[in-house]
């Protein structure tokens, strides 16, 4: 998980974005959300984290998977 800050932005991998807004899978982030900047060590996406939480304000999260009784 990368965490990096660039002025005031705060940018973050869909990993660690995953993990600060709880419950949001990364694939998600990917899907809704448009990277800042790439992170020259490791060539990953960053996010800043204020436009990821705007994006993914108004997307519904999937209600919790439920065993079947039989």
């Amino acid at each position: 998980m990368i965490v990096r800050y660039d002025g005031d932005r705060e940018l973050m991998d869909c990993e660690a974005l995953s993990v600060a807004l709880g419950l949001r899978s990364p694939a998600t982030i990917r899907k809704h959300c448009t990277p800042a900047r790439t992170d020259p060590a490791t060539g990953r996406q960053l996010f800043d984290v204020e436009l990821a939480v705007s994006a993914l304000r108004d997307i519904k999260s999937r209600a919790p998977h439920r065993r079947r009784r039989i």
